[in-house]
Formats: C-alpha cells, structure tokens, sequence
C-alpha cells in the first residue's frame, strides 16, 4: 500500500475514531494532543505536521487501537 493511501486511511480512521466515541473536535483534538485547525485539515484528508509519532500514540492509548491499524485499516 502506498504512503499516500496510508495518509487517507489514517484521516478517515481518526474521524471515524472521533464520530464513534461522541466526540466534538475540540474534544477529539485536545484528547490526541493537537489544534481544532489540524484536525479540520484531518477531517478533510490533509495530514498536518502537527500530527507525528507522538499523536499516534495517544490515539492507540486514548483509543485502544494498534498503530499498524490506524494506518492500514479502515475502522469506520
């Protein structure tokens, strides 16, 4: 799969992620540790900086989801 298709399934599963736990995104952005900005660019398919190894482990920890999940596996 290429790194393009993995940046795509990672913003849908982070929205999916936020939809399926009642979250508003002030809510989902402050749980993973980011800006409301950054997660309306997610939300829209675009992969900020401000989304790095760190992010990604506060979701797999705030949402108990492997990494390797959020980013090669649709969960919606």
């Amino acid at each position: 799969m290429s790194a393009e298709n993995n940046i795509i399934i990672l913003c849908e599963n982070i929205k999916a992620l936020r939809i399926k736990n009642n979250l508003s995104k002030k809510e989902m952005a402050q749980k993973i540790g980011i800006g409301i900005k950054s997660l309306t660019a997610i939300e829209s398919g675009i992969l900020p900086r401000s989304v790095n190894a760190t992010t990604l482990y506060k979701i797999h920890k705030e949402f108990g989801i492997s990494i390797e999940n959020l980013l090669e596996s649709r969960i919606a």
